[in-house]
Parts: structure tokens; C-alpha cells; sequence
């Protein structure tokens, strides 16, 4: 069976929109410490979320950036990015994409980010289906 093709830009902004607010709410808060940046920690869902802003990348770097990182916990890392401007660093596809879109329908967050908006994207029962 093939892997579903994710569009990685929708699922990152998508990431950003619905996770960087709730990490930032609810996670716990992790106090940097010389070159290491503080952060925000979360485990929800079956997922470890962990958001750092004000991130200066390397010591050339002209801005600070936020980064967010995703891992399944039952399956490592799945998802890397640095944003203003966004940065995939690195993207694995899986079970996570649909937690996170149950995750953003729960807070009420719909992007439109280059396609239609999220809920359409998620399949909805037809006639006769049962929820």
C-alpha cells in the first residue's frame, strides 16, 4: 500500500495555526539556559509538541525565528519547521496529519492556505452513515 501524499506547506501552516497557540496556553514552560533556547513543551493526543520563539539559528543569522517540533510518541519525530518565513525541516506523513486535524476542528481553526478550507478536507459521513 503507498503513503498518502500530504501537502506538506498546508500541514505545516495548518501545524503553526492550531498547535503553536494551544503549546503555548497549556505546555509547560522549559527555561533556556546559555545556547539552549527556552521552550514550550505539550503531550496531547498522542503527540509531543515543543515550540521555541525567538530562536536565532546560527550566529550569522540576520532574525530570530520560532520553530516547532512534532513526535508521535509511538513513532518518533515526524515533523521539523522553523517559520518567519517557514522552513520545512524535516516532514514525515502518517496518522499524526489527521490528529492534527482533529486537533485544529477542536479549536475551531480552519486555514485556507493556498487550497479549500479544512473542513473540507475532512470526510464527512454520507447517507446513511453512522457517527
Amino acid at each position: 500500500m503507498s503513503k498518502p501524499n500530504h501537502n506538506r506547506r498546508f500541514i505545516s501552516s495548518l501545524a503553526i495555526e492550531a498547535l503553536v497557540p494551544l503549546i503555548d496556553e497549556k505546555g509547560q514552560l522549559y527555561v533556556g539556559q546559555g545556547v539552549h533556547p527556552s521552550y514550550r513543551m505539550l503531550v496531547t493526543h498522542g503527540l509531543k509538541l515543543v515550540v521555541a520563539h525567538g530562536v536565532l539559528d546560527h550566529p550569522d543569522a540576520e532574525h530570530l525565528r520560532s520553530s516547532l517540533d512534532i513526535w508521535q510518541l509511538d513513532a518518533g519525530k515526524v515533523l521539523s519547521l522553523r517559520w518567519a518565513p517557514l522552513e520545512i525541516v524535516s516532514f514525515r506523513g502518517g496518522a499524526w496529519t489527521d490528529t492534527l486535524i482533529e486537533i485544529s476542528l477542536e479549536r475551531g481553526v480552519r486555514p485556507n492556505v493556498g487550497a479549500g478550507p479544512i473542513a473540507d478536507l475532512v470526510p464527512r459521513p454520507g447517507p446513511g452513515a453512522s457517527c
